[in-house]
């Protein structure tokens, strides 16, 4: 549920990205701009992933580190539904693009490494075979519909809502799912690939 929300969001939010910004630059501009928001994600990913992610981790726990992307999108399609310029939804998908990679894509990582292992192949397979492109497509499919109408406003407060609710359902994770994470990560029966189960995160999961 959790990871089918924030899709929803991202895609409103680069829908409404692509839409401010064909209708102020020509093709060349718009390859620019993108080119720019590209090197800024690179530039700020690598410190802020060293400054930043381990500490949120290590003091607030995952579920914290869940709510950061969310709670930042939401705050910044408002801003952007108040001032509408390009900049503000553009400064939303820098740190989409920044945070993404570097905070959230772990923190998903870890509820997946918390499903046990017996049947944690089959459940990725489900999720990334399934579920992502399912509602992806669904997602692009309601955006397609309400191009060009008043709808594309409403769609933002969809997202803004989405966002919201994400990040109440990180913040009130089970108990039992954070003691299940943190008793695989003690046992080390993760995958690999989950980059951002470590073992010193295992302390602040007790107050998950």
């Amino acid at each position: 549920t959790l990871i089918s929300l924030l899709i929803l969001v991202i895609l409103v939010l680069d829908f409404r990205f692509k839409a401010t910004i064909q209708g102020r630059f020509d093709e060349k501009g718009i390859a620019t701009y993108e080119g720019l928001l590209l090197g800024g994600s690179a530039l700020l990913g690598l410190p802020f992933a060293l400054a930043f992610s381990e500490r949120i981790f290590g003091k607030l726990g995952v579920n914290w580190a869940l709510v950061v992307l969310p709670v930042v999108i939401a705050v910044g399609l408002a801003a952007f539904l108040i001032a509408g310029h390009l900049t503000v939804v553009a400064a939303v998908v820098l740190a989409d693009r920044t945070l993404k990679p570097t905070l959230h894509d772990p923190a998903e990582g870890c509820l997946v490494g918390a499903v046990d292992p017996q049947i944690r192949g089959r459940f990725k397979l489900l999720l990334d075979g399934v579920v992502i492109p399912s509602v992806s497509m669904v997602g692009a499919i309601g955006l397609m519909l309400v191009t060009g109408s008043r709808a594309e406003s409403v769609a933002v407060f969809v997202a803004i809502g989405l966002a919201i609710a994400y990040a109440i359902f990180a913040v009130r994770m089970k108990p039992e799912y954070a003691e299940a994470l943190r008793g695989l990560i003690a046992q080390r029966r993760f995958d690999p690939e989950i980059r951002g189960a470590k073992r010193g995160w295992i302390p602040v999961l007790d107050a998950t």
